[in-house]
C-alpha cells in the first residue's frame, strides 16, 4: 500500500516539473513540447480520394509530424509554407500506395529535415549528393519502335521509390540545376563543377605589361622631378619618401602618363586605375603640400640634387654627401632633444605626486636639486575680438594685436603662454624675451639646481648674447647651480611650444572672444589636462603685470660678445666656473671654452635692471579701435578694448 502511495506521489510530482517545464521552454526558447494528435481511425486507411488525402494531410502532416520540430522564427515561414503547399498539392504522379501521388507517403517532418540538411550544405557538397545518386541510378535504355537510347533515372527516398518532382523538392535543387548536373555527368562523371569563368581575368583588367608600365613611368617621373631627400619636412614620417612639387597633381602626371603612351601607340589606362596603381606601387611618391618654415639648407641641397641629373657621378655624390650631413646633424640635435625630456620625467613626476598632482608656484630658486628642461619660443600674435563666424567687415580692418610668448616644460607637462597686449608691448628683442623668461622662472619655475633649456634658432646675434650673459649671471648669482642652453638645428625646430600653440590656436578660432580676459580663458580651457596656462602681461588701459627691462645696458658693463656665437648649438654655465661658457657646434662636437667677462674680478651683482615702460597706445590707434572696432565687441567690454579716446 505504501508503495502505490509513493508511485502515485512520484508520478504527480514528475507531471508539476514536466509542466513546469514545458512552460520554461515555451516562454525562453518558443518551442512546441507536445501537440494533440487527432485519432487515425478518422481517417480512411482503405481509401485514397482527394477529400480523404487532404483530411489526412490536415491531421497527419500537420499535426502529428510536428511532435518532434521545434517551432521555427517568422524568418522561415516562406519555407515552411512551401513544404505544406507541396504536401497538401501532391507531386501529381502515381508511384504512391493505390497509383497515390509519392509524396503522400511523406511525412512532414521528414521533408522538413530532407530541405532543412540540403540547405545547410555548401553548392559543393550538394552537387556532389546528386552527382553520386546519378552514378547509382542512371543508365541508357531503349524506347520506342526504333530501340532509341536515352538516359533514365530512378528516384529513391529512404528505400522507396519516388518521383523526380518529389525527389528535387525533398533535395532544394531546381531542375535547371538538376539537368546541368546531368550534362555534367554525361561528360566528366563523379567530378566537382568548375565555374567557366574561373581563372580568366575580366576584360577591363589591366596586363603586367600595363602595370608594369605605370609603375616604371611614376618611378622615372619621380626620379627627374622629385626631391630624393626631402630633409624636416612636416607631415611626412617616412625617410625615403621622394616629393613632386606642390603645384603639380596626380592627374597632371596621369596627361603626362597618357601622352606618352599614346606617342607609343599604346592604349593607357585610366584615371582612376592610375591613381590606385600608384597607391598601391609607389606610395613613397607623394604631392608635397604647400608649408611654411621648410629649412633653406635643405630647399638648397636638394635643388643642387635635381639639377645634377646630368652632372658627373662625383659632384653627385657631394651633394648628396652634404645633404646626409645635414639631416644627420638635425636628426642628432632632435634625439638629443627627445632623450632629454624623456630622462627627466620621474623628477617632474616625483615633484607632482609630493605636491598632489598640483604643480607648485613660487618655488625659492634651487630649492629642488635635481634637473628639468624648459622650451621658449614666440608665436605668431593673435587679434581680438574675433568671430568664428567673421562678419564681413572685421576682414578688412585691424582689430586688438596681442602677442603670445609660451615657456613649455614638457616633463609636466604644462606650457605657459604670456599674452602682450599691445598697449604694453616693448617689442620683441633681448629685453622683453629675457624679462619674460625671468618672470616664468620666478614665478612658474621648479626650482630646479640643473636647468637644461631649448629655443628657437633666433637670427640675431646679439639677441643670442644676450641671453648667453644672462643665463651666466643667472649662475654667477646663484639662482642655477648649471644651466644648459641649446638650440635645434635652424629650420628644423619644431617644438613642444609649437605644439601647444596649436592646441590654443584652435581653441582661439572657435570661440567669440571679445576681450583679453576672454582670450585668457579660452587658452586655459583649450586643453582637457590643463597644458596651457595664461598669463597676461599687461591689461587693456596699459597696466603692467610683468615688468620688462633693461637686461641690454645692464649687462653691457660687464660681460663682451661671443664671437661666432651662431655657429655653435650648445652652451654650458656652471657655478664652477663663474663668467665662463663651454660652447659645442653639435651634440657630439668637443666643448670649447670662453670667457663672456670683461673684467674676471668684476662680477655683476644681484640686482635688477631699470624698467622699461611701454609706450602705449597713441591717439590714432586709440582713434581708430573706437571707431571701427568697437561696434565688433560685446558690450560689457567695448569700452575695454575700445574706448572713447
Amino acid at each position: 500500500m505504501g508503495s502505490v502511495v509513493l508511485d502515485s506521489c512520484t508520478l504527480a510530482n514528475q507531471e508539476l516539473i514536466q509542466s513546469s517545464l514545458n512552460e520554461v521552454i515555451h516562454e525562453y526558447f518558443n518551442w512546441t513540447t507536445s501537440v494533440d494528435v487527432p485519432d487515425r481511425d478518422d481517417c480512411d486507411d482503405d481509401s485514397f480520394s482527394s477529400d480523404s488525402d487532404s483530411a489526412c494531410l490536415e491531421s497527419d502532416v500537420f499535426s502529428e509530424d510536428q511532435d518532434n520540430c521545434p517551432d521555427l522564427r517568422e524568418t522561415d515561414g516562406d519555407e515552411l509554407g512551401t513544404i505544406r503547399n507541396f504536401l497538401m498539392a501532391g507531386c501529381g504522379c502515381q508511384l504512391g500506395p493505390k497509383a497515390n501521388h509519392c509524396s503522400s507517403t511523406l511525412s512532414y517532418s521528414e521533408v522538413l529535415e530532407s530541405r532543412t540538411n540540403c540547405l545547410q550544405l555548401s553548392k559543393e557538397e550538394l552537387d556532389l549528393i546528386i552527382l553520386s545518386h546519378l552514378q547509382c541510378h542512371l543508365r541508357r535504355k531503349e524506347v520506342g519502335g526504333r530501340k532509341r537510347k536515352r538516359y533514365v533515372c530512378n528516384f529513391f527516398f529512404s528505400g522507396q521509390q519516388i518521383c523526380k518532382a518529389t525527389y528535387l523538392f525533398l533535395h532544394a535543387v531546381g531542375r535547371e540545376r538538376y539537368s546541368n548536373l546531368c550534362e555534367h555527368y554525361k561528360l566528366y562523371g563523379l567530378t566537382l563543377r568548375v565555374h567557366g569563368n574561373k581563372g580568366r581575368l575580366p576584360k577591363n583588367t589591366c596586363t603586367f605589361e600595363s602595370v608594369s608600365e605605370v609603375s616604371m613611368f611614376i618611378s622615372n617621373y619621380a626620379e627627374e622631378h622629385a626631391l630624393v631627400l626631402p630633409g624636416r619636412v612636416p607631415g611626412f614620417k617616412r625617410t625615403d619618401v621622394r616629393l613632386l612639387p606642390s603645384h603639380m597633381s596626380k592627374a597632371s602626371v596621369w596627361r603626362v602618363y597618357s601622352t606618352a603612351m599614346e606617342a607609343q601607340s599604346k592604349t593607357p589606362v585610366g584615371y582612376s586605375k592610375f591613381v590606385d596603381l600608384w597607391n598601391q606601387l609607389n606610395p613613397h611618391v607623394v604631392i608635397m603640400r604647400p608649408m611654411s618654415d621648410l629649412c633653406f639648407t635643405c630647399q638648397h641641397n636638394n635643388s643642387q640634387i635635381v639639377r645634377s641629373a646630368n652632372l658627373p657621378d662625383s659632384l653627385k655624390s657631394a651633394c648628396v654627401r652634404a645633404q646626409e650631413e645635414h639631416l644627420s646633424r638635425a636628426n642628432g640635435e632632435r634625439s638629443f632633444y627627445k632623450s632629454t625630456i624623456k630622462a627627466l620625467e620621474p623628477t617632474a613626476q616625483q615633484v607632482l605626486g609630493a605636491n598632489h598632482g598640483v604643480v607648485p608656484r613660487n618655488n625659492p630658486p634651487c630649492s629642488l636639486q635635481g634637473r628639468m628642461h624648459y622650451s621658449y619660443d614666440y608665436a605668431q600674435q593673435v587679434h581680438y575680438p574675433s568671430n568664428p563666424l567673421q562678419p564681413g567687415p572685421i576682414y578688412f580692418k585691424t582689430p586688438r594685436k596681442c602677442g603670445i610668448f609660451g615657456v613649455c616644460c614638457e616633463a609636466i607637462p604644462r606650457q605657459v603662454n604670456f599674452l602682450v597686449d599691445e598697449a604694453v608691448l616693448t617689442g620683441k628683442g633681448a629685453n622683453s624675451t629675457i624679462s619674460l623668461v625671468h618672470y616664468f622662472f620666478k614665478n612658474f619655475g621648479l626650482g630646479e639646481t640643473n636647468a637644461y633649456i631649448h629655443a628657437d634658432n633666433c637670427a640675431g646675434q646679439n639677441k643670442n648674447n644676450y641671453f648667453l650673459w644672462y643665463y651666466a649671471w643667472r649662475v654667477i648669482v646663484g639662482l642655477h647651480w648649471s644651466i644648459l642652453y641649446s638650440f635645434l638645428v635652424a629650420g628644423h625646430t619644431k617644438f613642444s611650444p609649437d605644439w601647444c600653440f596649436g592646441l590654443a590656436k584652435q581653441a582661439v578660432r572657435k570661440t567669440f572672444i571679445s576681450d583679453l580676459f576672454e582670450l585668457a580663458h579660452t587658452i586655459d580651457k583649450s586643453t582637457v589636462t590643463g597644458v596651457n596656462v595664461s598669463q597676461l602681461c599687461g591689461l587693456h588701459d596699459g597696466s603692467v603685470l610683468v615688468p620688462t627691462y633693461d637686461w641690454a645696458s645692464f649687462f653691457d658693463k660687464y660681460f663682451k660678445k661671443l664671437p661666432g656665437v651662431k655657429q655653435y648649438h650648445h652652451f654650458r654655465f656652471s657655478n664652477d666656473s663663474p663668467g665662463r661658457v663651454f660652447c659645442k657646434r653639435y651634440v657630439d662636437s668637443e666643448e670649447v671654452e670662453f670667457d663672456l667677462l670683461r673684467d674676471p674680478t668684476k662680477l655683476p651683482p644681484y640686482a635688477l635692471p631699470p624698467i622699461i615702460n611701454p609706450a602705449g597706445l597713441d591717439l590714432e590707434r586709440k582713434n581708430y579701435l573706437y571707431k571701427e572696432i568697437r561696434q565688433f565687441c560685446k558690450p560689457n567690454s567695448a569700452d575695454l578694448v575700445a574706448p572713447k579716446p
